[in-house]
């Protein structure tokens, strides 16, 4: 939802659509990586 409310905020303002496909990616990817880290557990064994 986020992702393609900035799409199309930036297709009005005239972005061009392959910096607005590289952006989106962009965003999505960290999201990606943020949730992932989130959710990892932590090693109990290590010192």
């Amino acid at each position: 939802m986020f992702v393609s409310g900035l799409a199309i905020g930036a297709h009005m303002i005239g972005v061009p659509h392959v910096w607005i496909g590289v952006g989106a990616l962009i965003i999505v990817g960290l999201g990606m990586f943020s949730g992932a880290a989130k959710t990892r557990q932590k090693d109990v064994h290590s010192k």
